[in-house]
């Protein structure tokens, strides 16, 4: 099974289990969820998180979003998956908090 990691704000995870799915606050306006690979992890820790607090950490299985994920080059030249839709809790394997 194929996982993608997300780090999600606290408040967009709590309402995200009132309704049934997963997507950020800002999903709307970029269109898509921004994800990586477990390889790539620290470094978007590093460079997007670093220093903020505490976040949620979603492990996702691209498997059951595959329709809706597509990989595709960043800044940098890196490959890194992107979801053009919500998220369903279902797809979701695991959530643990994180602090950055």
């Amino acid at each position: 099974m194929d996982k993608i990691f997300h780090i999600a704000k606290i408040r967009d995870w709590d309402e995200a289990r009132g309704k049934g799915s997963y997507a950020p606050g800002d999903f709307s306006e970029i269109g898509f969820i921004h994800c990586c690979y477990r390889q790539q992890l620290s470094g978007v820790i590093e460079r997007y998180f670093l220093g903020q607090g505490d976040f949620i950490l979603l492990t996702i299985s691209k498997d059951e979003i595959k329709e809706t994920c597509r990989d595709e080059i960043s800044t940098g030249g890196e490959f890194f998956p992107h979801v053009y839709s919500r998220i369903p809790l279902s797809a979701i394997l695991n959530v643990e908090k994180v602090t950055c």
